[in-house]
């Protein structure tokens, strides 16, 4: 998931989009028509975009350079120019006026006029190309012109394909306006409506899969870790052959946790996605804090269910993938899964680097330090505590280079994490660590149990909605596009 662009300047006349982990208003997009093309009836990623679109918490308006199509409807008020619905548009305006272009919008019942201030356009097409280095000087002007319209109407998010706008970000100015593909697009959607408590699992434009929460975080943990539900199951036989209810509840507990994780996840890119002060920066560090600790206790319920399938009789308090003792009790049960926690392997490498940043509240703990990307913009970053910060960036360099955690330093030696990043990048990490732990308990259990019996045929198509969620939670890369 991308941040939303959000000026830290309080004369912004947008209004915020959050308020701690309540929604303030809807959400406003512009999509350029001429480049994120797609039917809402249909599968693909513009599809699913256009029908996320038409919620009645999103409003979304249409932009072409050329202007809205023939046979588009208009709102035609008795003393005013009639106006395309749906759509926002862009015209000259007098060339002795102060404006250069007149803007102009409706939803069907009003029409809201607005202008662009002579200058603006070639000012920002000058930062969007240099005409002649594949480039032509009337595309800069024309992709300055939407970029400037849809600021000019508060829009949050601008929706293009538009290779000069995508490539130019961040901009200076406008602040409060995100530029995004329609991938990327996706999630801040996805976002906003789980935050009005609305969980789809796939929505176009005249029909909506709905789930509940719980049953929406339970399919989203199965994309990521996709033998969850098998391993379930068969913990759950298990138990009963045993007459210990403590491995399925160890199952379930796993679910549960990573079921908590997305959900402080969602918290955390509410707050990052909110004008950056002290007390946002103080709710961070809760949130964050809080992800890592039902994350490392989902880690730490899965090695509860290990120790409890292969009977290690070790003590419980001793039960952890970092603890060796344990380790070596795992290794005389099954090699394979021990082979998981050697220093090299992913698993290992990703539950150091948890291990790591959920300890330090047992240390100095994380802080958090404003910095100013912009000219009015501020994000908040976490200062990883010195004692332990080269430790750290060992461990993450391992999985992967410490520009796609988010990590920085500076001159003295301090080292700083962009939130967004860092815990984007340790869930993907943790997420597959769980989910090569989890396929192996799935072939020692299949030894033991027999094939769980299959649930009742759905009548809707599962890889569609898996594919709808993944695409709205946006972590790591979106499943290719069904055929």
């Amino acid at each position: 998931m991308i941040p939303m662009s959000v000026s830290n300047s309080v004369t912004s006349s947008t209004g915020p989009l959050y308020k701690g982990d309540r929604v303030e208003r809807d959400l406003l997009i512009i999509i350029d028509a001429d480049t994120v093309r797609g039917d809402p009836e249909e599968i693909g990623i513009n599809d699913a975009l256009l029908g996320l679109a038409t919620h009645k918490h999103i409003k979304m308006y249409r932009y072409a350079d050329d202007g809205p199509p023939p046979g588009t409807s208009t709102f035609e008020p008795e003393f005013w120019k009639p106006a395309a619905i749906g759509w926002l548009v862009c015209s000259e305006s007098d060339p002795e006026g102060i404006t250069s272009h007149e803007v102009t919008y409706s939803d069907g019942d009003q029409i809201t006029d607005s202008a662009i201030v002579g200058g603006l356009v070639s000012h920002f097409a000058r930062s969007l190309g240099i005409p002649g280095a594949g480039v032509l000087a009337e595309q800069c002007d024309r992709d300055s012109l939407l970029l400037l319209a849809a600021s000019e109407i508060g829009a949050d998010i601008l929706v293009t394909a538009r290779a000069t706008l995508v490539a130019g970000r961040p901009f200076d100015t406008p602040e409060t306006i995100t530029i995004a593909t329609p991938a990327e697009a996706i999630p801040m959607l996805g976002l906003h409506l789980r935050s009005t408590g609305e969980y789809f699992a796939a929505k176009t434009a005249r029909s909506a899969f709905k789930f509940n929460k719980g049953l929406y975080w339970q399919r989203a943990s199965t994309l990521y870790v996709p033998n969850l539900l098998n391993v379930t199951a068969r913990a759950a036989q298990l138990a009963r052959v045993r007459s210990s209810p403590v491995l399925d509840l160890f199952a379930l507990a796993v679910q549960r946790r990573l079921a908590r994780v997305f959900e402080r996840r969602d918290g955390i890119w509410r707050l990052i996605n909110q004008r950056q002060n002290r007390d946002i920066s103080e709710d961070l560090l809760t949130a964050v804090d809080a992800l890592l600790t039902f994350l490392m206790s989902a880690s730490d319920a899965l090695a509860k269910l290990a120790d409890g399938v292969l009977v290690t009789d070790v003590a419980p308090t001793f039960v952890g993938w970092q603890k060796k003792d344990w380790l070596k009790a795992i290794a005389k049960k099954d090699i394979a899964l021990r082979a998981l926690f050697d220093a090299s392997a992913q698993p290992a490498q990703a539950l150091t680097v948890l291990f790591l940043l959920r300890n330090c509240i047992h240390d100095e703990g994380l802080d958090a330090v404003a910095v100013q990307v912009s000219t009015r913009r501020q994000e908040t970053w976490i200062v990883l505590p010195a004692s332990q910060a080269e430790k750290i960036r060992n461990a993450m360099i391992k999985l992967q280079p410490l520009k796609t955690w988010g990590v920085h330093g500076d001159l003295h030696g301090s080292s700083y994490a962009e939130i967004g990043p860092l815990i984007e990048t340790l869930l993907v990490e943790m997420l597959a660590a769980l989910s090569s732990v989890i396929e192996r308990l799935g072939e020692i259990l299949e030894t033991m149990t027999m094939a769980p019996e299959p649930g009742s045929q759905s009548q809707v198509n599962e890889a569609l909605l898996s594919l709808h969620i993944q695409w709205q939670v946006g972590l790591g890369r979106p499943l290719p596009e069904l055929n």
